[in-house]
């Protein structure tokens, strides 16, 4: 209970700053299915997840990065939230913790490149994570592009355990998201060849969305 009201206290705040500073255009292939789903989307800024949370309705936990669970008065908020942290060498805490809150009707969001897309440009290797939820939960996977103005991307330094880090932000200006088909996966998580083919499949799907997303938002 106590963790509920932390997120909805956050996604009524998140809501009202989305609304000021971010003109989202959005672009769904099918309607997002009902029950606990596994979002996966490339992740070219910080501001991801917290422009999806506002998008996608549904109650939802972002498997994100640890150290991030660390920054003043942001990282309370994302553990008093229900959020999932990933520890470095550790995933297969955040990977049980992420099928908990499946497997008790909880969206998941996973950014399918592991980390904030590369600098240069492009995108990171993909990450089995989402496929192998997919396997052991049973719930779809609803694929998911998003697409960003480089101009508007803004490089902010914060502290993360007694060290200064700088992300990428996407504080204000248009967004471009698109949807796709959700679909579900079936065979054994244990096929390692197998489970990385369709992981390939998954990135194919959201690169391709994210494609869309920038052409719109660069039209």
């Amino acid at each position: 209970m106590f963790t509920t009201v932390w997120y909805y206290i956050g996604w009524v705040i998140l809501m009202a700053a989305s609304k000021v500073l971010i003109r989202k255009n959005v672009v769904a292939y099918a309607l997002v299915p009902k029950g606990p789903k596994i979002l996966v989307a490339n992740h070219p800024t910080v501001s991801d997840p917290f422009i999806l949370l506002t998008t996608i309705r549904d109650r939802m936990s972002v498997l994100i990065w640890e150290p991030m669970f660390t920054v003043p008065l942001f990282g309370r908020y994302l553990k008093m939230s229900g959020h999932t942290p990933i520890v470095t060498g550790e995933g297969y805490k955040g990977f049980n913790t992420a099928l908990q809150h499946l497997k008790r009707g909880t969206s998941v969001l996973v950014f399918i490149e592991g980390g904030v897309s590369p600098d240069k440009g492009g995108y990171g290797n993909p990450r089995t994570g989402a496929v192998r939820l997919a396997y052991h939960s049973g719930v779809p996977i609803v694929p998911i592009g998003l697409g960003v103005r480089e101009k508007n991307i803004r490089h902010v330094g914060f502290p993360v355990k007694g060290k200064k880090v700088r992300e990428k932000w996407y504080l204000h200006g248009k967004y471009a998201i698109t949807i796709g088909k959700h679909f579900r996966i079936n065979g054994d998580p244990n096929n390692r060849s197998k489970v990385r083919e369709v992981t390939q499949n998954v990135m194919e799907q959201v690169v391709q969305l994210a494609h869309e997303s920038a052409a719109r938002i660069h039209a």
